[in-house]
């Protein structure tokens, strides 16, 4: 290592940027033809289309529903088994 090579400072760092053209217009154009062609169709072009928004909605509740009737059947019938042997332990 020389004296030469002690005070010498790095090189800057060079960075490929490569600028992108935006153009606000043509994807407002872009949009509302595809929101058009959605219209026309009724069907979105991107398979995203979901018909029954609301009944899909009422689902997860119905199930969360039947969900807390079988836990509810499921501890009675859990609490009355411990009843039972709590009864034929202490009085038989």
């Amino acid at each position: 290592m020389g004296i030469g090579q002690f005070f010498k400072t790095p090189k800057n760092t060079v960075f490929e940027y490569k600028p992108r053209y935006y153009n606000p217009e043509k994807e407002d154009l872009e949009a509302r033809i595809e929101k058009a062609t959605q219209d026309v169709n009724g069907v979105p072009t991107d398979g995203t289309y979901k018909p029954l928004i609301k009944g899909q909605m009422r689902r997860p509740l119905d199930r969360r529903k039947a969900n807390n009737r079988s836990s509810n059947i499921r501890l009675l019938l859990i609490a009355a088994a411990l009843s039972a042997l709590a009864y034929y332990y202490f009085y038989l």
